[in-house]
């Protein structure tokens, strides 16, 4: 009779157990293997936004190096959404020294020069 449970539980496992352990496994390393392609993904942009930052001047609007990345990214066969790209860019602006960055949009707008004579409220000096 032991034999006769032992048999079923084995029998069990194959026709049960087995299978569903295995969508596991095959889902555990699906999500694994899709991970990892993400941070390549991730790194490849990170560096094409870095690129583009490089070779476009420092006035050179963001659309134009958006075109630059997105294009660039196609060729090299990578789908990439916008939102992707502008992460990359706060990811790489995050990773600027603040000083780095002083030029760009810490600094407020520059004063007019007041009229001659005149001091920044307009009054005579």
């Amino acid at each position: 009779m032991p034999s006769t449970v032992q048999s079923e539980l084995i029998q069990w496992f194959i026709v049960v157990a087995l299978p569903v352990l295995a969508t596991i496994a095959f889902r555990a390393i699906n999500l694994y293997a899709s991970r990892i392609n993400d941070e390549r993904i991730r790194a490849a942009v990170l560096d094409l936004v870095a690129a583009a930052e490089q070779t476009f001047p420092a006035q050179a609007a963001g659309p134009v190096k958006l075109r630059y990345v997105a294009a660039t990214a196609s060729n090299r066969g990578l789908k990439v959404a916008p939102s992707d790209i502008e992460a990359a860019v706060f990811n790489l602006n995050a990773s600027k020294p603040r000083s780095a960055m002083v030029g760009q949009a810490l600094l407020p707008a520059a004063v007019p020069p007041s009229p001659a004579g005149r001091g920044a409220g307009g009054e005579a000096s």
